[in-house]
């Protein structure tokens, strides 16, 4: 999730993503757009320290690695969207 200023940053720059994408604190905390709707149909994987709406996966990014790599089944991704997430 995300403000409106980095939703219309990805969609200005749409043509560039390519599948499979990883968006880092992906949860909907109710008032923030979806990333997510942009890419219909794309191969897309959102995940965050806890679970909730747009949460496919529970990971801690700075835990250790074989944990994050279960966590998203082993996967790697061509695009990462990760914005308001490493302060």
């Amino acid at each position: 999730m995300g403000d409106l200023n980095q939703l219309l940053l990805v969609e200005r720059n749409r043509d560039l993503v390519r599948a499979p994408i990883l968006e880092v604190g992906s949860r909907d905390y109710a008032s923030t757009p979806d990333f997510r709707a942009l890419f219909p149909g794309f191969d897309y994987l959102g995940v965050d320290m806890s679970e909730g709406k747009g949460v496919d996966a529970v990971a801690d990014l700075i835990g250790e690695f074989g944990a994050l790599d279960r966590a998203v089944g082993g996967r790697r991704f061509r695009t990462a969207i990760c914005f308001s997430v490493l302060e």
